[in-house]
């Protein structure tokens, strides 16, 4: 196993594992509820504690060739779990570089109530080569539908 801790491993600790060996992503979680992550670093589900279901699953980032629509993979891939977010580090070409930080909304409110249920997904993609590079790229998610409740999704 390739994994590494950093960190005195007692408390607070990061481990370090090649995405080739992780056999299961983490479950992240806040008052209000969790997500659970894939091995491949998608999200599996979003769930609520307050409604005992699964609100959205699914949830990827995948990128194409921008010139021939060809898939890009991601290859040399690390994850960095953290107890209270996950990183996912990889390259989808030669000097493409991303960086997907999966974390739930954990704040303190300034009253009595609780943060509602949040989870985040920051995506760096940076370009350490000298030449252009050009890709797409789309962030999915299925809605569940496993509440009587419309589920409404919004992104910025």
């Amino acid at each position: 196993m390739g994994a590494r801790i950093f960190g005195s491993g007692e408390r607070i600790a990061a481990y370090e594992v090649d995405d080739t060996e992780l056999a299961a992503g983490s479950t992240l979680g806040c008052p209000k509820g969790a997500i659970v992550i894939k091995a491949s670093g998608a999200i599996e589900k979003f769930y609520s504690s307050d409604l005992g279901a699964t609100l959205l699953s699914g949830a990827s980032i995948q990128f194409w060739d921008g010139p021939t629509g060809a898939a890009r993979a991601k290859i040399d891939g690390r994850f960095r779990i953290h107890p209270d977010n996950q990183v996912y580090s990889y390259w989808i070409d030669d000097g493409v570089a991303v960086s997907e930080t999966v974390f739930v909304l954990n704040a303190t409110a300034e009253t009595d109530q609780v943060a509602p249920l949040t989870a985040y997904v920051v995506v760096e993609i940076r370009n350490e080569s000298h030449q252009k590079r050009e890709f797409d790229c789309l962030f999915g998610a299925q809605l569940r539908g496993d509440t009587s409740r419309d589920v409404r999704a919004v992104h910025d």
